[in-house]
Parts: structure tokens; C-alpha cells; sequence
């Protein structure tokens, strides 16, 4: 199952090509998204919560390529489960919760 969303950050086509080739060879991976711009900005931040549709988002804020040891988001998704990783957006609180 396709469980992770990816946002990479985007400066021209050759810097992101081979992060989006490695991100998209991912059997997890259902979309990658460009980032433009500070990868921190509230828009941004709203824009990656408007396209995050699956259970995990990964955010990558790097600019160099991205590659993968063997089962690496196979192992972090197991990680997240097992653990119990909260799967919602940080401006919702659980009720009771103080903001």
C-alpha cells in the first residue's frame, strides 16, 4: 500500500530529478510534490497539509539527492506503527489537550 506523501525541495530541474527518480522506485511512496521557496513558510506548511492524503508525509529539506538503504521506508513506516506515531496534522490537538 502506498502510505507516504513526499515534499522535496525544488531549486531546478537537474537538482530534483534524482531524488523524485529514487522517491518514485519506493513501493510506499504514493506522490512526490515540489517545495519552492522556504521550505518552513506558513504557506508552505498549509500547502504540504492540503496534499498530504495518505497516513505518513515525509518532508525532505535538504537539496542534495535523496537515496535509500534497502527496506528504509518499509523499516520507518514499521516504526511509526509499532510505536504509535501520531497521524495528524500539529495544529490539531487531542481534546483537552492545552493549546
Amino acid at each position: 500500500m502506498k502510505n507516504i506523501t513526499c515534499f522535496v525541495p525544488f531549486q531546478s530541474e537537474q537538482q530534483v530529478q534524482p531524488t523524485v527518480q529514487n522517491l518514485s522506485k519506493q513501493a510506499l511512496v504514493a506522490e512526490v510534490h515540489y517545495i519552492k521557496g522556504d521550505i518552513r513558510s506558513t504557506e508552505n506548511m498549509r500547502a504540504i497539509a492540503a496534499q498530504s492524503h495518505t497516513p505518513y508525509t515525509l518532508i525532505y529539506t535538504k537539496y542534495t539527492t535523496l537515496s535509500f538503504v534497502l527496506f528504509a521506508l518499509e523499516r520507518m513506516e514499521a516504526l511509526m506503527e509499532d510505536s504509535g506515531a501520531a497521524k495528524r496534522a500539529g495544529d490539531r490537538l487531542p481534546d483537552g489537550c492545552p493549546a
